[in-house]
C-alpha cells in the first residue's frame, strides 16, 4: 500500500497550503488596489460589497489611534509564536500529524 504524499511530508503540505493562501491573498489585494479607487465599492452579491477602505490600525482598525507601536508589537508576537511552534515541532514535542483517533 502506498502512502499519500501529504502523509509522508506533512510539514511540506502545510507549508504549501500556507504559501498558496498568502499568494492568493496578495494577488487579490493587488488586483483590488489597482481596480478600485479609494472609497469605491463594487457589489459582489446582494449582501456583500467590496470597498476600498484604508486600514491604519490592527485588525478591523482596532488601535487606529495608538501611534504606530501596534505594528511592531504584532510583528514580535507573531514572530515569537512562529519561532516557538517551529522549535517545538523540530524537537518532536508538537506532533505534525494529529492522533489517529481524530482522523477517523
Amino acid at each position: 500500500m502506498t502512502v499519500r504524499w501529504t502523509r509522508r511530508y506533512p510539514r511540506s503540505t502545510w507549508l504549501a497550503a500556507a504559501g498558496t493562501l498568502v499568494f492568493i491573498n496578495q494577488t487579490s489585494m493587488s488586483y483590488f488596489l489597482a481596480l478600485l479607487k479609494l472609497g469605491e465599492a463594487v457589489k459582489v452579491t446582494g449582501w456583500f460589497n467590496s470597498v476600498h477602505v484604508p486600514n491604519a490600525g490592527a485588525a478591523f482598525s482596532y488601535l487606529t489611534g495608538a501611534g504606530g507601536w501596534q505594528r511592531w508589537f504584532f510583528i514580535v508576537c507573531s514572530g515569537s509564536a512562529e519561532g516557538f511552534a517551529s522549535l517545538k515541532s523540530l524537537e518532536g514535542l508538537l506532533p505534525c500529524n494529529p492522533p489517529r483517533e481524530l482522523l477517523l
